[in-house]
C-alpha cells in the first residue's frame, strides 16, 4: 500500500498539527505493508513577513498543493491531507483528509480573510469530495456532523497521543526553581492567556498571592495577540523538549484555560510528565483528560479558586499526577496508526 502522505504541517507549525504529522508518520513506517511516500512544503512561515508571507500563502495553497500534489499522487494508493493546506486536485476516490476542528466556523473571529475564503473555496469542496474523514476527537465528529451532516457519514475518530518523553533528557532553565506554574501555547486568542492574567487580579483583590506562571509558545499567525508585559507572567518564548520536559515536571500546576479545542495535546504531555492540569470542561478536554484534570469554569474567580487549590493541596496534587499518568495509558500514536490505517484499508477494499 502506497501511501502520499503530508508532512508540511511539521515544517509550517510547532503545534498539535505538527505533532500529529509527525508522530503519525512514525507510527506507520512500522507497518510492513505500508510504503509511506513524504510530500511536504518546506518554508517556514515563521521565516517571512508581510508581503512575503502572503505571496508565500498564496503560492503554496494555489500553486504547489494542486499542482505538486496531483503530480505526486498519480501512483499513490491513498493520498492523505493531514491539514490545511489540502491536495485539492488529487483523485478523490483515494484521498483522506484529516479535519483537526472546524474552529473557522465556530469561532471565526479568530481567522484571517485569506483563511476564510481558503476554507470556503479550496478546503470544504475537496472535503465534500474525498473518500474518507478522520478526526482527533468525538467533539470534531460531532460538530462535522451538526454542521455537514452529509460528511460525518464518511468520518471515522483516530485520537492522538502525547508527544514521547521518555527518551529526553530534561534540561534545567536558569532562573527558574520549584513553585511556579505552566502554560505552553501560542497567542492565539483561545489559548485563553487572558483568563490567566484575570484570574491572577481575583487573587491579589482577595489580598493573597500565588507563584509566578512560566509561558512558552510562539505568536500567533492569525488574528488577535494575547501576548503582553504582565508581572505574574515570565515570557519564554520556545523552548527545547529537554526544557519542556523540565518545566512540566517541576510546575505547580500546567494551565490550559483554552475555551476552543480539537483535541488537547498539551495535556497529555502535561500528564505524562507528571503535572497535574487545570482546564475547562469544555469541547474535546473531557475526551481526553478524563476524571485525571481539576476542571474549572471558564471565569477569573473559578480559575483562580482551582489555581489557589493546586497550590495548596499537595494531596490532591498527588492524587491527579496519579490519575494523568494512567490516564495517559490510554492513548498512544500506534493505536492513531492502527485506526489510522483502517481507514486507508476500508477505501482499498471497495
Amino acid at each position: 500500500m502506497q501511501i502520499l502522505f503530508d508532512l508540511t504541517p511539521v515544517y509550517a507549525t510547532r503545534g498539535g498539527n505538527h505533532t500529529y504529522s509527525k508522530e503519525l508518520y512514525s507510527a506507520l513506517s512500522k507497518e510492513k505493508a505500508v510504503h509511506l511516500v513524504p510530500f511536504a512544503y518546506k518554508l517556514r512561515p515563521s521565516a517571512l513577513s508581510g508581503i512575503l508571507r502572503i505571496g508565500n500563502a498564496a503560492y503554496r495553497d494555489l500553486v504547489y498543493f494542486p499542482i505538486a500534489g496531483r503530480i505526486a499522487s498519480r501512483d499513490a494508493d491513498i493520498v492523505h491531507s493531514t491539514g490545511a493546506p489540502i491536495f485539492p486536485w488529487v483523485p478523490e476516490e483515494k484521498h483522506v483528509v484529516t479535519v483537526h476542528d472546524l474552529a473557522i466556523l465556530d469561532t471565526p473571529e479568530r481567522f484571517t480573510s485569506w483563511s476564510k475564503w481558503y476554507f470556503e473555496r479550496i478546503f470544504l469542496p475537496a472535503l465534500n469530495r474525498c473518500r474518507a474523514i478522520v478526526t482527533n476527537s468525538e467533539f470534531t465528529q460531532g460538530r462535522l456532523g451538526a454542521l455537514f451532516p452529509e460528511l460525518v457519514v464518511k468520518s471515522s475518530v483516530t485520537p492522538l497521543s502525547a508527544k514521547d518523553f521518555s527518551h529526553v533528557e530534561a534540561q534545567p532553565i536558569e532562573g527558574f526553581e520549584e513553585g511556579f506554574y505552566l502554560f505552553v501555547g501560542s497567542s492565539d486568542p483561545a489559548k485563553n492567556l487572558k483568563l490567566v492574567r484575570e484570574s491572577y487580579q481575583a487573587v491579589e483583590a482577595s489580598g493573597e498571592s500565588l507563584p509566578k506562571t512560566a509561558v512558552v509558545g510562539t505568536f500567533n499567525f492569525g488574528v488577535g495577540d494575547q501576548r503582553g508585559a504582565d508581572r505574574n507572567l515570565v515570557e519564554l518564548g520556545g523552548v527545547t523538549d529537554g526544557e519542556l520536559k523540565w518545566l512540566y515536571e517541576r510546575c505547580v500546576a500546567f494551565l490550559f484555560p483554552s475555551y476552543y479545542e480539537g483535541f488537547g495535546l498539551p495535556i497529555l504531555e502535561a500528564m505524562s510528565c507528571g503535572a497535574p492540569v487545570i482546564c475547562g470542561e469544555i469541547c474535546s478536554l473531557p475526551e481526553v483528560a478524563g476524571d485525571a484534570a481539576c476542571y474549572a469554569e471558564l471565569n477569573a474567580d473559578s480559575y483562580a479558586a482551582a489555581m489557589k487549590r493546586l497550590y495548596a493541596d499537595l494531596e490532591y496534587r498527588a492524587v491527579l499526577i496519579e490519575l494523568g499518568r494512567k490516564r495517559c495509558d490510554l492513548f498512544s500514536w500506534d493505536r492513531t496508526a492502527d485506526l489510522t490505517l483502517r481507514v486507508y484499508n476500508s477505501i482499498l477494499k471497495h
